[in-house]
């Protein structure tokens, strides 16, 4: 009897380690996504909710914080290399107003986050986004 393994039982061999090392190399890349993607989050969330505390120290008749779309002058914040788009809605509420900021980043993909003129055109593009929303008591 020949002892030792035949080229076919090689070949399994070898195929089994590759669809390891390809799922193991897939993992990493989804790793490496979802820890960039993360990053962006925590990113824009932060600058969304320093746009908050902005508009929460401002006179009721600030037009940053009169009824309707408004745009960060500022755009594009850069934080670490990462470029971030700030924007906010006014709503005029019997209370007070309702403010939400939005902001938004460019995707790996391509979709590439800018100045939106409108809530439309912000909520028509694939770009990622984050919404922060509050409400601010007229005294």
């Amino acid at each position: 009897m020949k002892k030792g393994f035949t080229l076919i039982e090689v070949m399994v061999a070898l195929v089994m380690v590759m669809v390891c090392v390809l799922a193991v190399a897939k993992l990493s890349v989804l790793a490496v996504q979802s820890k960039a993607y993360g990053e962006h989050l925590t990113r824009a969330t932060m600058l969304g909710q320093a746009g908050i505390l902005s508009l929460q120290a401002l006179v009721g008749t600030s037009p940053e914080i009169l009824e309707g779309w408004h745009q960060d002058p500022l755009n594009p914040l850069s934080h670490d290399g990462m470029e971030f788009y700030r924007f906010w809605m006014v709503t005029q509420r019997p209370l007070g107003k309702e403010v939400t900021i939005y902001v938004a980043w460019h995707d790996r993909n391509g979709d590439r986050a800018r100045g939106f003129g409108s809530l439309e055109g912000l909520m028509a593009s694939p770009c990622p986004r984050i919404d922060i929303r509050e409400f601010l008591v007229q005294e």
